[in-house]
């Protein structure tokens, strides 16, 4: 007897194997009938191989007489053959709980100098979160800083309550030209961060304020502001300026003639980072951007 395994991959659960001579119940079995004149001399027969590799009995019956049946001698037999599937399979068991998700990177921190002259300099740091890192050994530890709700000057030492002066400008001291403070800071702060007080008890409030790492433009950033006027101290020539927001005229004071005299006129004038000024308001206020009025509306039948 000639027979060909022809094994495919299937998947099946289970497999119940039979004993040997058994062609009516085994799922690994065959069978096939010969004719009674042959034109070949053998049949084919195919079988489903199990999706798992291993060792597995196999049964082949051929009816060689066409009776019917694979009872005569030499119709049955069996063997047993090493499947090799050729689907590999590969399971992974998830992790126990999801990846953590990206963190957000570090911010970096920038190095900003604040450059003093000769003798009282009005000054900011333009950021919100920083450290001290140097002071240089002519700069007077005590610094003054004024609060526009309570209307004095606070005072605080440079060295341990730098902290306090975030989104303050100050005063400082300097016996020397071209002194330094140094600090490190991580997070600017922006214009609209910026609250104004206008006392009403008192004609005029000064706001000691603070300007940010990008610089000001005052009129284009005064928000809802109804800004008077502000004043700015040089310390390169210890002299007071002045801004008028209704005309835009730029004036320096002259100590002799106890005067201000205009220089130029700015309708909005850039205050650069690193120095203060004092501004005032009509009202409270924040600082900030706000967008243009809109058209007058149209009437019809006008000109």
């Amino acid at each position: 007897m000639q027979w060909l395994l022809l094994p495919e991959i299937v998947e099946e659960e289970e497999w119940k194997l039979g004993r040997e001579g058994s062609c009516k119940t085994e799922k690994l079995a065959c069978s096939c009938t010969l004719p009674l004149i042959p034109r070949e001399t053998f049949c084919y027969c195919s079988f489903n191989a199990p999706s798992v590799g291993g060792n597995y009995t196999y049964y082949a019956c051929i009816d060689l007489n066409a009776d019917g049946d694979f009872e005569d001698r030499g119709e049955s037999a069996s063997t047993v053959l090493k499947v090799v599937s050729k689907l590999t399979t590969t399971t992974t068991r998830p992790p126990i709980s999801p990846p953590p998700p990206p963190t957000m990177p570090p911010v970096e921190s920038s190095e900003y100098t604040v450059t003093l002259n000769r003798g009282w300099n009005l000054v900011s740091f333009p950021f919100k979160k920083y450290i001290l890192i140097s002071v240089s050994q002519s700069v007077y530890p005590t610094v003054y800083s004024y609060n526009s709700v309570e209307g004095r000057y606070e005072v605080f030492n440079l060295a341990t309550e730098y902290e306090k002066l975030r989104l303050r400008g100050f005063w400082v001291y300097s016996f020397e030209d071209n002194q330094h403070i140094v600090i490190s800071g991580s997070e600017p702060f922006l214009s609209f961060e910026i609250n104004l007080y206008a006392n009403l008890s008192r004609t005029d409030t000064p706001n000691q304020i603070a300007i940010p790492i990008r610089g000001i433009r005052l009129n284009s950033e005064k928000g809802s502001c109804e800004i008077t006027r502000f004043y700015y101290w040089n310390s390169s020539d210890n002299t007071w300026y002045r801004w008028n927001a209704t005309t835009g005229e730029y004036s320096r004071y002259n100590s002799e003639k106890r005067i201000y005299e205009l220089i130029k006129v700015d309708k909005d004038p850039f205050i650069a980072s690193g120095v203060s000024i004092f501004l005032y308001v009509r009202k409270n206020c924040t600082l900030g951007i706000s967008p243009p009025p809109p058209p007058e509306a149209f009437v019809i039948g006008s000109k």
